[in-house]
């Protein structure tokens, strides 16, 4: 699509109705259309709530950091939590660290789990020291997904510190989901035994959530210990059918020999 064709739609996103600038939006997102940003900032306010979500989404791939980050920590004040998810997740697609505190607050104090999480995830990919301790508070949430995603992002702050306080949690945990967010993030900071006990919690737990949890560990494995995952795989293809197409799909991301 031409110039003449991004007109068309950023026409649409100023005079359309609320589906016309929904689909406008999206196909913008698509073509990578950057010059819609100034339109985008202009439907921060749209009385539609699915227009304000889907120009949330839309800023953070296409716009700079200090272009749209006063906007998107507008919404993060939005009344619609899926307003405030995507206003979350694109701060994190654009890296705004000086956003961190606010995103704290979110995760502290939004009533929706799922922005909650979202907060989480992003705090994670800022890898702000900062956020240690809004990130252990999370790990007592009363939701498992937020509990999960705050484990996720301390493996990836990397603050040894904290092992012993996720050690303790890990014995009092029920959730499989969270036990495993919790073993991935003592892998990542350094104990090397967590990855095989990572990889028992797929024994006993649905397929949905055995899935999950080899993705957590396919992500977070290092080289040295591609062999232990790969074995593990290897052993599910054969002992159970529901997830072998899972198992051998990852079996193509560990280091070795290519799966037959």
């Amino acid at each position: 699509m031409g110039s003449q064709g991004i007109d068309a739609l950023l026409a649409l996103c100023r005079t359309g109705t609320a589906e016309q600038q929904c689909a406008a939006i999206v196909d913008l997102e698509d073509l990578q259309a950057r010059e819609a940003v100034p339109v985008l900032l202009g439907l921060v306010s749209s009385p539609d709530e699915a227009v304000r979500a889907n120009v949330a989404s839309a800023l953070g791939k296409l716009g700079s950091r200090e272009a749209v980050a006063p906007a998107l920590l507008s919404l993060l004040e939005d009344p619609e939590p899926l307003v405030r998810f995507h206003a979350t997740q694109s701060l994190g697609e654009l890296r705004c660290a000086e956003c961190a505190p606010r995103l704290m607050q979110v995760l502290a104090s939004d009533p929706d789990p799922l922005v909650r999480l979202q907060a989480a995830e992003t705090l994670g990919m800022l890898k702000d020291r900062a956020a240690l301790p809004s990130l252990m508070s999370a790990l007592r949430d009363p939701e498992e997904g937020v509990r999960s995603e705050a484990a996720e992002a301390l493996g990836q702050l990397g603050e040894r510190g904290v092992m012993p306080e996720l050690s303790a949690l890990l014995a009092m945990e029920q959730s499989p989901l969270v036990r495993a967010s919790l073993l991935s993030a003592l892998y990542q900071l350094g104990d090397e035994a967590a990855l095989a006990r990572l990889l028992d919690v797929v024994e006993g737990v649905d397929d949905q959530t055995a899935a999950t949890v080899l993705n957590m560990a396919a992500d977070v494995t290092l080289p040295q210990h591609a062999a232990l995952l790969r074995s593990r795989l290897e052993a599910l293809v054969r002992s159970r059918q529901a997830l072998a197409v899972e198992a051998q799909s990852l079996l193509r991301r560990v280091p070795g020999p290519a799966p037959e």
